[in-house]
């Protein structure tokens, strides 16, 4: 991991995008989908930042 990729590691707000496993088997079958599919586009959000900084 670069210097670059650390320091934004450390200022990315991952508490936004996390939820607890157990949480989220306590989801009806919709809002888990939901809440997954937010997890995961800020994920690849942050991947493509990762890749391509011109994305931001």
């Amino acid at each position: 991991m670069s210097n670059h990729d650390k320091a934004k590691s450390a200022n990315t707000p991952v508490h936004l995008n996390y939820c607890h496993p157990l949480r989220l088997q306590q989801l009806s079958p919709e809002q888990f989908t939901v809440t997954v599919n937010k997890i995961l586009s800020g994920k690849l959000k942050l991947l493509i930042e990762r890749i391509d900084p011109s994305k931001r």
